[in-house]
Formats: C-alpha cells, sequence, structure tokens
C-alpha cells in the first residue's frame, strides 16, 4: 500500500505497519529455539532501527510539506531547492531500504537469520521469510521512488515532457510553450 501513495507521510505511516508487524513477528520468534538458545535476542536492534530512521522521514516530511509540498509528485526535483532536507530524506530513505551500512541492515540480516533457524524445525517459517523478503523489496522501490523524484530523475520519459503538461495542452485547446518555474 506504501508503493501506491502519493502523500510522504501516508507513505511513512503505511511503513509503520509494516515495520510493526515485523516487530510482531520477531517476538513471535522468540518463543522457538535453535540448538537449546531462543532464535531471538535482537529486539533493542529493531526498536532502535525503526526510531533512527523513520524519526528522520516524518520530520523531514513535515519540513518539505511546509516549504514546498507533501505530495510526492509535486516534488519532483526537489533536491535542487531543498538539499539538506532532501538528503536528509534520501538518508533515511536508505535506511528504511536496509542499505548496506545502516543499522537497519544489520537488524534485517539478524532478523533473516533467526527465521532462517527457526525454520530447520518448522518448514511453514519460510512463508515469514519470504514475506520479509517481499516487504524489504516494497521498502527498495519506495526509497528508489524517493531518490529519482527528489534527484528529478526521469526515467523512459522525454526530457521536455512535464508532470502535468500534458493536461494543460489537452484542454486550452491552443499550443503553449510549457512554464517553467
Amino acid at each position: 500500500t506504501a508503493v501506491n501513495q502519493h502523500d510522504l507521510k501516508r507513505i511513512f505511516a503505511y511503513t509503520t505497519v509494516s515495520q510493526l508487524g515485523l516487530l510482531m513477528a520477531m517476538y513471535g520468534l522468540g518463543g522457538f529455539r535453535y540448538h537449546g538458545l531462543p532464535t531471538i535476542d535482537f529486539d533493542i536492534t529493531q526498536i532502535a532501527n525503526h526510531a533512527f530512521y523513520k524519526a528522520p522521514l516524518f520530520i523531514t516530511a513535515g519540513a518539505i510539506g511546509h516549504v514546498a509540498s507533501r505530495s510526492l509528485p509535486e516534488l519532483f526535483g526537489a533536491f535542487h531547492k531543498h538539499k539538506a532536507i532532501c538528503l536528509t530524506m534520501l538518508l533515511a530513505g536508505y535506511a528504511l531500504a536496509a542499505g548496506p551500512g545502516t543499522i537497519s541492515f544489520a537488524a534485517k540480516e539478524l532478523f533473516l537469520y533467526a527465521i532462517l533457524h527457526a525454520a530447520d524445525d518448522h518448514p511453514w517459517l519460510w512463508l515469514i521469510l519470504l514475506m520479509t523478503i517481499a516487504t524489504a523489496a516494497c521498502n527498495v522501490a519506495i526509497f528508489i521512488r524517493l531518490l529519482t523524484t527528489l534527484m528529478g530523475w526521469r526515467f523512459g520519459m522525454k526530457a521536455d515532457a512535464t508532470p502535468h503538461a500534458a493536461d494543460a495542452h489537452a484542454h486550452s485547446g491552443e499550443h503553449h510553450e510549457p512554464h517553467h518555474e
């Protein structure tokens, strides 16, 4: 659901719901054992991880909403005008995607390690592993969407295309040069 949203706060709120699901699954894994030890002993890593990237995401969403817009399509190329806010948002988005070198990366690795070992005795846990990978892929997609939008990169579009230029020409009946701000 987060991938299909356009409002930054909605995107980040839906990823919070996803993270809460991950935390619940993580605590559920605590009931399993691997070589006599609990499969999970890293709950503070997941909670700290979430706080370290989610707080900057919501703060920057509010800040960019105050000076520009919270609507992702309207933020196309915003990095060039609001470098500090966008850079902070992109760094937090990289952590959301669990990029290498982040606490998120280590936390996801610990979680996947726990699922892998718990699945040795309980094969149905492979389903949780697959769901975790799908969720991680969606988080990467959200980061890529943030990155390409904020940086103003268009892939597969003509260089002169603007997000609403086609609508403006269709309704006016006349040919106008695109408006540049």
